[in-house]
């Protein structure tokens, strides 16, 4: 059925629970189908992707007993197998996050985090270790209404803009760095803007490359409900519908779709939360 359309999704909720089970999602005639199991607590447990033209992969989760995730374990597409440690501090927020090659300390990535007194993330530094003196380093900065300067340490008039300081994300940048020799080089820089309507709902994205001063942006729009509805871009449109007259599952998602901008609207079905779907 999928194949049927551009580019489509269908899901299946676990009867009684709610729980997503299984998704299919794809385009064309590829397609992947992912199936979810949960432990007695309602955490998923494992989630297994199984494409139509390639080998399944698994992830496994564990967690601690505040109930977060301090590791997923996963086998990739490659056939090799991964680790990634998650740590938090002492008010649940999550500071690091390694991921490496299962069985060995050959490190592929390594992230850190910041947050400001009211838990607004600050920053995120990404470590992408290529040999003993040569990486790539990412490094993100966030900025929200409640901030009085920006990153140049010039004044932030969000109470101008939205009339309160609710903790909303005004603007992040985002640079990346390739280290030679231990030797750090600016090599590319955007910053992207969020504008939000008088619901704060986002609605706008605008994002500038720095080197190229090209901008992009990304559209959102909601129904009464508050739910988003349609998503646009300069290369494609994305819809979602929901159920609203079945009592059963009203409010879930009943379809699905993406298009290119100079092509007709394809849809995929939901499906209805039973244990036949």
């Amino acid at each position: 059925m999928l194949a049927e359309f551009q580019q489509a999704r269908r899901v299946c909720f676990l009867p009684n629970f709610g729980l997503l089970h299984v998704e299919t999602k794809g385009t064309g005639t590829t397609y992947t189908t992912s199936t979810y199991t949960y432990r007695d607590d309602g955490r998923v447990s494992t989630i297994v992707h199984d494409t139509n033209d390639g080998t399944p992969q698994q992830l496994i989760y564990l967690y601690d007993n505040a109930g977060r995730v301090v590791q997923i374990s996963d086998s990739g597409l490659d056939g090799s197998s991964y680790n990634t440690v998650y740590t938090y501090d002492d008010r649940n927020r999550l500071v690091s996050e390694v991921r490496s090659v299962d069985g060995t300390n050959a490190t592929i990535y390594h992230i850190n985090y910041s947050y400001d007194n009211g838990g607004n993330r600050k920053t995120k530094l990404t470590l992408v270790p290529a040999s003993s003196t040569e990486a790539t380093i990412y490094s993100d900065n966030y900025y929200y209404d409640t901030d009085t300067v920006d990153e140049a340490g010039n004044p932030l008039d969000a109470v101008a803009k939205y009339g309160s300081r609710n903790n909303r994300l005004m603007y992040y940048t985002s640079k990346k760095w390739d280290v030679v020799n231990g030797n750090p080089t600016l090599s590319s820089s955007e910053t992207t803007w969020y504008y939000y309507n008088d619901y704060g709902h986002v609605e706008r994205i605008v994002t500038r490359n720095s080197e190229e001063n090209l901008y992009r942006g990304t559209r959102m729009e909601y129904d009464k409900m508050g739910r988003v509805w349609r998503v646009t871009n300069d290369q494609w449109v994305e819809d979602w519908r929901y159920f609203e007259t079945d009592k059963t599952d009203w409010g879930r998602l009943q379809y699905w779709g993406v298009l290119a901008v100079d092509q007709a609207m394809s849809w995929g079905l939901g499906c209805r939360g039973t244990a036949s779907c």
